[in-house]
């Protein structure tokens, strides 16, 4: 979905070989200059120390040199190299083609490998990580986090001495989504065996029987104190529900960590996709604003959302679509003229993206399955694998 452009810049790109040739002859020329000079000196001082008539006279002063008088010494001093005319052009070219080669492996060692000089296009791929944005640019190249957003939304990497230009290539969608906003559990994350855990140590402390995996699931379309109140068999505004609900929030918050709260093979991937196409996104959750900007801190989201809410961050949580509406307008979206998409895995976040005017997308990889999703009439579409959404969301929905 995205390609590179390198380009050398610092680092020089190979000229040709005819480049390496015009230099070499250049300093085989310089070299002869200068021998022939010193020669032509030599054979004159040495002809009058031995008496034989050498005319030192003829070398006129340094200050008085010009074009005829550099002539006359370089010639002089060639025709007195005791070899023939051919021994000295077979040997001239021999320097030169030394040269050439000598410079031509120096540029190739200090250049980069031939498929990362030329304008290279190769696809980048996201490594497997939680830890790190790391690309793959193919060719061996492989490039960490430090990126900069231009106005022209490319990114500029910079390894060693190349400057690496990157474009988002992503097929131009006929109805791009301006806006995506996720849910947390069941959507980015899958958190279902902590906190079915941390619920069970709960209801425990507050002398209540543990409950089973699936009674958990049934119960996350509730907001955490509501949830736990009905696991507890209590009314959903009791007052011990929502002294559970604090207690649930302070214990799992310490427990979130990118092993136990894994994300969903390929989000990461979509979110890169969505912010090299400029969309604006946000979180959801009917969980605690605390733990949602934990579960993003512990896998380096946060930088991807410009509002990361929970349930007690909202006016009303789902499925009332206030706080959809509010992020909305944080993030100046008009849901009436802008494409925007709410993506979840309960009903309430169905009902709550069709109240607030939004495009509904449901992932059947939390907790419900496509056919209670389906049968609920509360989305738009319902999806079940991660490489579904990211098709859909690449071309903005076109066709449904």
């Amino acid at each position: 979905g995205v390609s590179t452009r390198i380009r050398s810049s610092s680092m020089p790109v190979a000229p040709p070989l005819f480049a390496y040739f015009l230099a070499a002859l250049a300093l085989t020329l310089g070299l002869t200059l200068t021998l022939s000079t010193k020669y032509y000196y030599f054979r004159q001082i040495k002809s009058r120390e031995e008496g034989l008539g050498g005319q030192v006279s003829m070398i006129p002063p340094k200050s008085t040199y010009n074009t005829k008088s550099l002539t006359q010494i370089i010639m002089g001093g060639i025709s007195s190299i005791p070899s023939s005319p051919n021994t000295t052009f077979i040997a001239a070219l021999t320097l030169t083609l030394t040269l050439t080669l000598a410079l031509h492996l120096t540029c190739l060692t200090l250049t980069p490998k031939s498929k990362q000089n030329r304008a290279l296009a190769a696809t980048v791929t996201p490594l497997k990580t939680t830890n790190s944005r790391v690309f793959d640019l193919g060719s061996g190249l492989r490039l960490r986090k430090k990126i900069t957003m231009n106005n022209k939304k490319k990114i500029a990497f910079c390894v060693a001495n190349a400057n690496i230009e990157i474009k988002n290539t992503l097929p131009k969608p006929d109805s791009e989504f301006k806006c995506v906003i996720f849910d947390m559990d069941g959507t980015l994350v899958s958190s279902t065996k902590l906190a079915h855990k941390t619920t069970n140590s709960v209801l425990e402390h507050f002398g209540h029987p543990h409950i089973t995996l699936k009674e958990y699931g049934e119960g996350t379309k509730y907001t955490t104190p509501a949830r736990l109140a009905w696991h507890a068999g209590l009314d959903f505004d009791s007052k011990q529900g929502i002294e559970m609900g604090t207690l649930f929030d302070q214990r799992i918050i310490t427990m979130v960590n990118a092993v136990d709260v894994p994300l969903f093979e390929g989000i990461t991937e979509i979110l890169q996709n969505l912010n090299l196409m400029g969309v604006r996104m946000a979180v959801l959750s009917n969980a605690s604003g605390r733990y949602v900007r934990r579960v993003n801190e512990a896998h380096r989201l946060q930088t991807y959302f410009k509002v990361q809410w929970g349930a007690d961050d909202a006016a009303e949580a789902k499925p009332n679509p206030d706080g959809l509406l509010q992020i909305l307008e944080t993030l100046k979206v008009d849901p009436k003229i802008d494409r925007s998409v709410y993506i979840g895995d309960s009903i309430s976040d169905g009902k709550a993206a069709q109240a607030a005017g939004m495009y509904a997308i449901g992932v059947s990889w939390g907790e419900n399955s496509k056919e209670v999703l389906e049968k609920s009439e509360a989305f738009d579409i319902v999806l079940d694998s991660v490489e579904e959404l990211q098709k859909l969301l690449a071309t903005g929905g076109a066709g449904n």
